[in-house]
């Protein structure tokens, strides 16, 4: 399930989820994509130390690891 919190602020500060990127890579957030930002958002992935760095820094928001959807 998306984090529409933390969506919210990222298009209320950036605009789109591409400016977002942009701006956490010249962050020093060498790992940030479209596409591992959007499983961030998801939860489909754990952020690392670097992504929740950035996240606090950039966002005011605290990027937490969420558990994976079940597979069944």
């Amino acid at each position: 399930m998306m984090d529409f919190e933390i969506k919210a602020a990222l298009v209320a500060r950036y605009g789109t989820q591409t400016a977002a990127v942009r701006v956490f890579k010249a962050a020093g957030c060498r790992t940030m994509s479209e596409p591992r930002l959007s499983r961030l958002l998801h939860g489909w992935d754990l952020p690392t130390p670097e992504e929740i760095r950035v996240f606090r820094e950039k966002l005011g928001v605290e990027l937490k690891p969420r558990p994976a959807p079940d597979a069944a």
